[in-house]
């Protein structure tokens, strides 16, 4: 069942509202769980692969629709976040997500209450922050060369101090 866009229940009014409140807030996560709600395993080998799977349509359609519920300037900061979208060698699928976000014209209550439950359940799973994180919060706001220098550095030095004996006075 679909419904237009400007005639939706109170529920699912609230549901957006909620849902939208959260991304402007937390844009770079966001976009980081809709990217793996695309590519649950994301290793970039299978990130090919994956995007001819049967499963991979109704992902694309659940992300797709998450991004059109919400306000437009969070939609392009979420998109512009989406490093499976800013790969310029990959213009078919680029197409595709905008394709896809082209076709939809009505507000499918089931397809969008499906896609929130998918984007709760990554979100609650979500580790609170790692390494993952912080290179995809650091990338967003100093760039990516920025960010793998710095994680280079830190990992050298993580190296160059557990190579260091714990005591070297030689007394305990």
């Amino acid at each position: 069942m679909s419904i237009p866009y400007n005639q939706k229940s109170a529920l699912s009014q609230m549901l957006i509202d909620a849902f939208s409140s959260y991304a402007e807030k937390n844009t770079a996560l966001t976009a980081m769980i809709l990217e793996k709600m695309l590519f649950p395993e994301s290793d970039d080998a299978q990130e090919t692969d994956d995007k001819e799977s049967d499963g991979f349509s109704d992902r694309l359609k659940k992300v797709v629709h998450l991004i059109m519920v919400l306000p437009e300037k969070t939609a392009s900061e979420i998109m512009g976040s989406f490093r499976c979208l800013s790969d310029e060698e990959d213009l078919d699928f680029f197409d595709m997500f905008i394709f896809e976000m082209a076709r939809i014209d009505n507000f499918n209550p089931c397809l969008f209450s499906d896609a929130l439950g998918g984007f709760s359940s990554l979100e609650s799973a979500e580790p609170f922050g790692g390494i993952d994180r912080t290179r995809i919060i650091g990338e967003n706001a100093f760039g990516t060369k920025r960010m793998i220098d710095c994680i280079n550095r830190l990992t050298e030095n993580l190296l160059a101090s557990s190579e260091k004996p714990d005591d070297e006075s030689g007394t305990h």
